[in-house]
């Protein structure tokens, strides 16, 4: 099954064909995944129709899990997280990390003729800018302070197994450490690498190799970096947001005219 027929079958509301961009997130992306301790993770863009745009009533977003709203999910689990195209870019202008790693993802080859891949993609750089290092850092350091107990543990809590087995949770350590490595990237490139280039450190720390002392002091080492890395960045300090805007205004025209809705 294809990722956009696993995102009708879990519950995407919308056409098949409003789907722009889907591709696997979550460990599958990064190249930290272990077998049998991994669920599904989908997610995408889609583009909404003019009446769900333009009028009263909007759709900006599609998540859903087979799990239980209550409970971590389990290996049989499914996700989907999917965003208009005007909620993608209204994030990824603000440098939510999560989100920008949309536009590096592998495009699946169903969708090579989207507006996402042949509008979007091309223009990338230009819903970049030097000031997503606040975002990149902010999550990193929440994530640094649930992990020594300084902060709420979140939506659904720390994971009680990991910490017995290790003393910290090995996978929150991992993505705090992920973050940091991609804002470092973003600023020296100016784009993202999947799977992580430094897959294989992310699943030593995952697999509790890592003291969380070690993870401690290497995480001062990469916010240094990510720091300095932003001030000597080639990226602007913010992003040009009337381009942004014109680019997808342009991309929803298009995909409305492809389907005849104009």
């Amino acid at each position: 099954m294809n990722l956009v027929s696993h995102a009708m079958e879990i519950g995407y509301s919308g056409l098949r064909s409003d789907i722009i961009h889907a591709f696997k997130a979550g460990s599958d992306l990064h190249g930290a995944r272990i077998e049998g301790k991994s669920d599904l993770d989908v997610a995408g863009v889609f583009v909404e129709a003019p009446i769900l745009n333009l009028g009263i009533d909007k759709r900006e977003h599609f998540i859903t899990s087979t799990a239980d709203d209550t409970a971590k999910n389990t290996t049989d689990d499914k996700d989907a997280a999917f965003h208009s195209l005007r909620h993608w870019a209204c994030l990824a202008a603000g440098g939510n990390p999560t989100i920008i790693a949309y536009a590096f993802a592998p495009i699946d080859p169903e969708l090579a003729d989207s507006v996402w891949a042949t509008m979007i993609v091309p223009n990338i750089k230009l819903f970049l800018a030097r000031k997503h290092t606040n975002a990149f850092l902010g999550y990193a350091i929440n994530q640094l302070k649930r992990l020594q107990g300084k902060l709420g543990a979140g939506k659904h809590g720390q994971r009680p197994e990991l910490e017995a087995l290790y003393g910290y949770d090995t996978k929150m350590a991992m993505h705090m450490i992920r973050l940091l490595q991609e804002g470092i990237e973003l600023m020296k490139t100016g784009r993202l690498t999947f799977p992580r280039p430094e897959k294989d450190l992310l699943l030593q720390i995952r697999k509790g190799e890592w003291s969380r002392e070690a993870i401690e002091l290497y995480f001062a080492e990469l916010e240094a970096e990510l720091r300095a890395t932003e001030l000597i960045s080639s990226l602007p300090r913010n992003i040009d947001r009337a381009k942004v805007s014109s680019i997808i205004s342009n991309a929803y025209i298009a995909q409305w005219r492809s389907q005849g809705l104009l």
